[in-house]
């Protein structure tokens, strides 16, 4: 999401994405646990269509957006899972600052981002 200058389709898509991602992470990774009534894969399957309808949305391109949207979804919400797990083991301690969480989702959707700059906004 690139700032002012974004048009509206850019903004829906790029909205529908990060909160749908951002809320199967967070529930999945058991940061609400009220909410978390689904199987973590369907949690995965959630993420995934969110990212994929929401940069689809976003690069106009069907296909390689949703194929980018896709990856971001899922690597993101593994990356979450992940760095909870890798964090956990090194320091036991069950705080975690909002940053923490946002490392281990960039990190997991950087093959999508990656993607959909190379492929997916130059179709």
């Amino acid at each position: 999401m690139s700032g002012d200058d974004e048009t509206l389709n850019e903004k829906i898509g790029g909205w529908i994405a990060i909160i749908v991602i951002t809320f199967s992470a967070l529930i999945s990774g058991g940061f609400m646990p009220d909410w978390n009534v689904l199987p973590y894969v369907a949690w995965l399957a959630i993420a995934g269509l969110g990212g994929a309808i929401g940069v689809a949305i976003y690069t106009r391109n069907w296909l390689h957006g949703t194929i980018a949207g896709l990856l971001i979804g899922v690597g993101a919400v593994l990356g979450v899972h992940t760095y909870i797990i890798a964090r956990s083991m090194l320091i036991d301690a069950n705080n975690f600052f909002s940053l923490e969480l946002v490392i281990g989702a960039g990190l997991g959707s950087i093959p999508g981002l990656i993607y959909m700059y190379l492929v997916a906004d130059k179709s």
